[in-house]
């Protein structure tokens, strides 16, 4: 279930954007992030719980509060996580754990 997960939860976005520059397909504009994924699990016949990861991993701190229902979605919320904080800390874009709160400076 957490190789599965891990591996597809953000599948989507092929076609939830129309390239690299960020500019959103129309699947994208219609559906929330992950939705799509989520579906095509199911239409895979993938366990429910592996669905329900895909589908709601974005749905976490500081967005949306979803209550895990196993600890797989847990690590795969944060380890999605920790690969996206760092480039956006670098690019001066809001984080999901707020840096600046969890971290401080020794001068």
């Amino acid at each position: 279930m957490l190789l599965a997960a891990a591996i597809l939860h953000d599948a989507s976005k092929l076609v939830e954007f129309e390239d690299r520059t960020g500019r959103k397909s129309e699947l994208g504009k219609i559906f929330v992030h992950a939705q799509v994924g989520g579906v095509r699990c199911r239409d895979a016949g993938l366990p429910n719980d592996v669905a329900q990861i895909v589908t709601f991993h974005n749905f976490t701190p500081p967005h949306t509060h979803v209550t895990p229902r196993s600890l797989e979605y847990i690590l795969v919320t944060y380890a999605d996580h920790a690969a996206a904080d760092p480039i956006s800390f670098v690019e001066g874009k809001p984080t999901h754990f707020d840096i600046k709160k969890r971290f401080f400076t020794v001068d």
